[in-house]
């Protein structure tokens, strides 16, 4: 079984693969599209401020809140928890791995798997890359457990939302169906107009990923109760 050490190393070097194939320099169509931003994908949410908080904390540069640079801070803060476990300072390495999991959960996980998911079903030179990445936060997150389904939910979420915001959003339909609030991320390159079946598939989609993912489940639970919403009122 590999230390602790070891496994922050081993994670570094899985960060380190996602930053350097989603760069705007590797894949500019699909950035043209849907850039791999949290703003860009949820639509409703700038999550800059906290962001800069974040990486401040830690003295790492954020160039862009793309999920290139994400990646890179996540390999960063693995990293340092492996030098605090390497140098006995397991404070320090608690409190990196802490941050890392907040980071994942809050910044990365919700949209980026979405949106690598969508990318891999439209873009087919890009599928293998895109779903492996899709399936390699799925395992952090199975790993670091960010939002498994619990006996209850009083008090996780606010009354009215749940694990992505508002589950009754106060926008046009049309505006709903470009957030990944609609229950699914619709990329630009599709020429047809979003119906009800692709979001009942969605919702079959994120069902299964729950079940195959149960650190992360509650997440996709409420996607796909997102979709069969977006569903009905696309009927």
């Amino acid at each position: 079984m590999p230390t602790a050490s070891e496994g922050a190393s081993t994670e570094a070097g899985r960060w380190r693969g996602i930053a350097a194939r989603w760069s705007p320099q590797q894949v500019p169509d699909v950035y043209a599209d849907v850039p791999p931003s949290e703003h860009a994908v949820v639509a409703f949410f700038d999550p800059n401020e906290d962001l800069e908080r974040r990486t401040t904390d830690w003295g790492f540069a954020m160039q862009r809140p793309h999920l290139d640079e994400l990646a890179r801070f996540a390999a960063s803060l693995a990293e340092a928890e492996r030098e605090a476990w390497e140098g006995d300072i397991p404070d320090l390495a608690v409190r990196t791995y802490e941050t890392r999991r907040l980071l994942v959960g809050d910044r990365i996980a919700h949209w980026g798997v979405p949106w690598l998911d969508a990318v891999g079903r439209s873009y087919q030179e890009l599928r293998s890359a895109a779903v492996d990445d899709r399936d390699t936060i799925l395992a952090i997150a199975d790993e670091m457990r960010i939002a498994p389904v619990l006996s209850g939910s009083e008090g996780l979420v606010v009354p009215g939302e749940d694990a992505f915001g508002p589950i009754v959003a106060d926008v046009p339909l049309h505006l709903l169906l470009r957030s990944v609030w609609s229950g699914d991320v619709l990329l630009r390159t599709s020429n047809e107009p979003a119906g009800a079946e692709q979001y009942e598939a969605a919702a079959e989609r994120w069902r299964s990923l729950a079940e195959d993912h149960p650190g992360s489940a509650r997440l996709w639970l409420d996607l796909a109760n997102r979709a069969e919403h977006t569903a009905r009122s696309l009927r």
